[in-house]
């Protein structure tokens, strides 16, 4: 607008890194219960590669109160976590935050082979 000419760099192409697109195994069903650890370990893989995906988990956990679900323990990068889908998607469950929970790997592995039903506490918010 001021009139002035202004020297523009445009981004080189060859400086963006080249995302490959995660191959789903061929034997993998989303519809059996089986394959519903994969299918949660690809999700998480997923989320914490994206801005977005980032953002949904640190959403995630700050909707449990950064405790397990489970045994109401913290849960942070140290503990290690797992997501564990409420409803599974063999089941019709969805991918949305509302549908997962944030559980240490000994919980996650505990509720799967346990037939433990996850609950998430009641969303506490202050003003």
């Amino acid at each position: 607008p001021s009139g002035k000419r202004e020297l523009l760099a445009l981004y080189e192409i060859s400086d963006m890194p080249v995302k490959r697109h995660r191959q789903i195994k061929s034997t993998a069903n989303p519809f059996d219960p089986s394959y519903e650890s994969y299918f949660e370990a690809r999700l998480k893989a997923t989320m914490l590669e994206s801005i977005q995906g980032y953002s949904r988990l640190r959403n995630l956990w700050l909707r449990q109160g950064g405790q397990c679900p489970v045994c109401h323990l913290p849960v942070n990068a140290t503990t290690g976590w797992q997501l564990r889908h409420i409803v599974p998607k063999s089941e019709g469950g969805l991918d949305n935050i509302g549908n997962l929970a944030m559980l240490h790997p000994a919980c996650h592995h505990t509720a799967k082979h346990q037939g433990i039903s996850v609950m998430k506490p009641a969303l506490m918010w202050s003003y």
